[in-house]
């Protein structure tokens, strides 16, 4: 469903939608096919290593082939923005980070979780948790100029400054810019930008219509799902 949602929110022809998955998990390679409806946009990238892993390790994956098509078609992306699975993107969030990246190396939009009525206690926790995260603390942080941590979903990178971190973590023997030894590596690499010089911004912003423009997701309902995503 966010794969298919995606496409048709942004139907922009320099998309290129990286999905992954494992080798020992065919019901969700299926479940990518049938989602990108022949779309030449995605990009089915499919980890050697059985998982699950962590999703920095996943995310790695992605990052390698990433710059294999780079290498091979000759060119180079703008940016690189970062969605789970559960996200439901918003149409004008592709064309705002866009126009932020251009004066940015590190873009994220707010999350908007929806409300569960009937899981208040493990969905709507998500709710309440980004109400404080991103209706008020990223936009004191944003107007301080300080470092701001990745939510992982509704954020840009500019693809010079993924290279620079890369090229960082390669000293510590790591294979990309995100590091596998942490749970939150999206929070980390936030931060490191910000430590490289980087300049960050929280974009919480209305469009013509009054609509915030944020990614939707729900979140998992039920506890056991919820502690394993």
């Amino acid at each position: 469903d966010t794969i298919s949602t995606t496409l048709k929110a942004w139907p922009h022809d320099a998309l290129r939608l990286y999905v992954g998955c494992y080798c020992n998990d065919p019901r969700t390679v299926e479940a990518i096919i049938r989602g990108t409806g022949g779309d030449p946009r995605v990009r089915l990238v499919v980890h050697e290593r059985a998982g699950p892993t962590t999703k920095a390790d996943c995310l790695n994956r992605l990052y390698a082939a990433m710059e294999q098509d780079e290498q091979r078609g000759g060119y180079a992306f703008r940016m690189v923005v970062l969605h789970d699975a559960e996200d439901m993107v918003d149409p004008a969030g592709l064309a705002l980070l866009d126009r932020a990246i251009a004066e940015s190396e590190f873009v994220q939009l707010p999350v908007l979780p929806e409300p569960q009525a009937q899981s208040r206690w493990v969905g709507s926790h998500y709710c309440e948790e980004f109400a404080e995260a991103h209706g008020k603390a990223m936009v004191v942080r944003d107007a301080l100029a300080a470092s701001l941590p990745s939510a992982g979903v509704g954020c840009a990178f500019s693809r010079s400054m993924l290279a620079r971190i890369t090229d960082e973590m390669a000293e510590a023997n790591a294979t990309g810019p995100f590091s596998i030894d942490s749970l939150t590596e999206d929070y980390e690499l936030g931060l490191r930008i910000k430590a490289a010089g980087g300049r960050s911004r929280f974009l919480r912003v209305r469009g013509e219509d009054g609509r915030l423009i944020a990614t939707r997701a729900c979140f998992p309902a039920q506890l056991d799902q919820s502690v394993r995503q």
